[in-house]
């Protein structure tokens, strides 16, 4: 968050991501960046967890994984 949050450029191993992310984000009207904990983003949770177990490439063209829309219905329900 507070590397996206910066203007500064980003020299770590993430940093061309982070810079992607950063101009993405200077094209939008109104930006807000917040911390969320794990349990209020399943999606990106086990997503994350997915690719961890993966070895070869995989396109996500138009069907939602299973266990994506599982975490929707869950992040849906999620009261913080």
């Amino acid at each position: 968050m507070t590397a996206i949050s910066t203007l500064k450029l980003d020299q770590s191993l993430l940093g061309n991501v982070v810079g992607d992310i950063q101009h993405l984000i200077r094209n939008l009207h109104c930006v807000r960046i917040d911390c969320i904990r794990r349990g209020g983003n399943q999606v990106a949770h086990v997503l994350a967890q997915f690719a961890r177990n993966i070895t070869e490439d995989r396109y996500w063209m138009e069907d939602v994984l299973p266990i994506a829309r599982e975490a929707l219905y869950q992040d849906a329900n999620f009261v913080d």
